[in-house]
């Protein structure tokens, strides 16, 4: 079998199993992050308003009659119907709605008002709901339940009762547990466990639409659906661009700074941009009910303005200025529409919180920064590429559980289209990203929390966004501090980051991207469990991420110096690795 197809596989394997280990602890140490998130999803916004009809579903009736009874008391609907009836069973469980009929006309319900519905499922409630209000003139249906059922039953009496004109609205029963601890129970876990199960029974049983058919919902198939398609576009733009830098040359060349040996296009980073940017749009224009329209039209301009530069660099060299200028010009712009960062977490000092006026230059600078940053890295195959699919997907992950449709799909699509582009350039690269594509994704990552925080206002969103892109912004920090404290002038270019030093000392690329790419998993976990955690868990995870880049600083200092006192035939040397230069990739900045 192909040497390189098995390393590979085997990196993704290593990669994957980091991956499922730290979402298992994350489910592990954050329930009361993740738990009322969940319990939040299942359960139907409550309604009580005035109906035709009250249904009580059967499964713990006995429990669910109160509810409805009390409904019926407050004449909110002149009907109790309560399913489950099940003539002739002889099995007390089975006879709980005929006792829940006993249980109404004792609370002086008039018999009349009670019917009972032969049902054993909630799909058969369905059918004998849909039954009744055809011969009956109900057009509105009070469902009551307990909110572990609630999004299963609310969903199929909606989609089945829509043709009648009938409204459905829910009234949760009592339950034991509820959405804000169900987790601190085993009743409540093995409930929820096995809701889940019979959501997708149901769903691939009846086509029930349950990702997306309560008010707030996201279409998530419909996310992923757009992502997945992001991703074939980007790959297809890469390679018109890659046969269009062929023939108009428009080439990376090697000089004494570069990390690759051969003439290779560049500018394949404008598939991603070109992609996420029109699926943006077209996003905004549909209607975004968390993002306004006009804040979401200014990032699609300033991160176009970002690209278009970048794209401008890629081909004719603008001067450095220029493009600071205009970068910090787009980032104002963003920063004032869309509204500053104005708190920050830091474990065991609490939320800083900044005024207005104040936490503009932060939030700018950060924007700025990171930018830049993503620029610097960009300089041997695969890198930046990786680090945007592990951020991106992050991100991803972090905003669908706070519900942000918006700023899910932007970060979705940082993952996709750039999953798009490393299909040509993992090693060695067919094509480079340029600054269009660098500029383009440091831009819109450092643009996300940003974005995030004027809707959910969550401190520890700027601190999150830094440990997402830790080894990046880790490396270019410190090669820029090394060199000032070297007397070197930090605006020049040069090829001293870290992942540059590990290829010059004969690392391949695909051996320091692998490494990246791995180090870009640890601080994707060590982000959410900061965002996630308890104070103490921000705090490990702030200080494990801190120490494991500095024992990365060390490594690399001490594999240098190790190099440069033994002979290149000597034993040490052969055991460290080769010594000769990696052979593809575009240039360090």
């Amino acid at each position: 079998m192909n040497r390189r197809f098995l390393t590979y596989l085997g990196a993704s394997t290593l990669l994957g199993a980091v991956l499922i280990t730290g979402l298992a602890l994350l489910l592990a140490i954050t329930p009361d992050w993740w738990g009322p998130r969940v319990g939040g999803w299942l359960s139907a916004p409550e309604t009580v308003q005035p109906g035709d009809a009250i249904v009580v579903l059967g499964g713990s009736t006995l429990t669910r009659v109160g509810t409805g009874i009390t409904l019926f008391e407050q004449d909110l609907a002149p009907r109790l119907i309560i399913t489950g009836h099940n003539p002739g069973e002889t099995n007390p469980y089975l006879q709980e709605a005929d006792l829940a009929r006993q249980a109404a006309l004792s609370q002086g319900v008039p018999s009349d008002a009670i019917t009972l519905l032969a049902t054993t499922s909630t799909a058969e409630d369905t059918q004998q709901v849909l039954s009744f209000v055809q011969g009956a003139d109900i057009h509105r249906v009070l469902l009551v339940t307990d909110w572990i059922h609630s999004r299963r039953a609310v969903c199929m009496l909606r989609r089945a009762l829509a043709p009648e004109g009938a409204e459905v609205a829910f009234v949760a029963s009592q339950s034991s547990f509820d959405p804000t601890n169900w987790w601190r129970t085993d009743e409540g876990m093995a409930a929820v466990f096995s809701e889940a199960i019979k959501l997708i029974h149901y769903g691939a049983s009846y086509g029930l639409p349950f990702w997306n058919c309560l008010e707030g919902d996201m279409d998530v198939p419909g996310l992923l659906g757009a992502l997945g398609l992001s991703c074939l576009l980007s790959f297809g733009v890469v390679i018109l661009v890659h046969r269009w830098a062929l023939r108009h040359a428009l080439l990376d060349i090697p000089n004494e700074r570069s990390s690759h040996s051969l003439p290779t296009p560049k500018g394949g980073g404008l598939g991603i941009a070109l992609v996420s940017l029109g699926t943006m749009t077209t996003h905004l224009l549909a209607g975004s009910p968390d993002v306004p329209v006009g804040v979401g039209l200014v990032f699609v301009l300033a991160s176009a303005s970002i690209a278009a530069v970048g794209w401008r660099d890629d081909c004719y060299n603008l001067p450095i200025k220029t493009r600071l200028t205009i970068q910090a010009g787009v980032a104002v712009a963003l920063v004032l529409a869309g509204g500053a960062i104005t708190q920050v977490y830091l474990p065991f000092l609490g939320v800083l919180s900044l005024g207005t006026g104040v936490a503009l230059l932060p939030s700018v600078l950060w924007i700025v920064s990171l930018t830049n940053i993503y620029n610097f890295m960009d300089g041997i195959d695969g890198l930046a590429g990786i680090q945007a699919l592990v951020t991106g997907g992050a991100w991803c992950f972090l905003l669908l559980m706070e519900r942000q449709a918006t700023p899910a799909l932007l970060s979705g699509l940082m993952a996709a289209t750039s999953l798009g582009f490393l299909l040509l350039n993992i090693p060695p690269a067919r094509i480079f990203m340029g600054d269009v594509g660098s500029t383009f994704l440091g831009f819109s990552l450092a643009a996300l929390p940003v974005l995030a925080f004027s809707q959910i206002e969550n401190p520890r969103l700027l601190v999150t966004g830094v440990l997402f892109v830790a080894p990046f912004a880790f490396d270019a920090t410190f090669t820029m501090a090394r060199r000032a404290l070297k007397g070197e002038n930090i605006l020049t270019a040069h090829c001293s980051h870290l992942y540059q030093r590990l290829v010059r000392m004969g690392y391949s690329h695909g051996q320091v991207t692998g490494l990246y790419s791995l180090l870009a998993v640890v601080s994707a976990m060590g982000g959410l469990f900061y965002y996630a955690g308890d104070e103490m868990a921000t705090l490990v995870a702030l200080l494990a991420i801190t120490a494991l880049f500095i024992s990365l600083a060390v490594a690399v200092t001490a594999l240098e110096t190790l190099r440069g006192r033994v002979s290149q035939q000597g034993p040490l040397s052969r055991l460290l690795g080769p010594a000769t230069p990696a052979s593809r990739s575009k240039p360090g900045e």
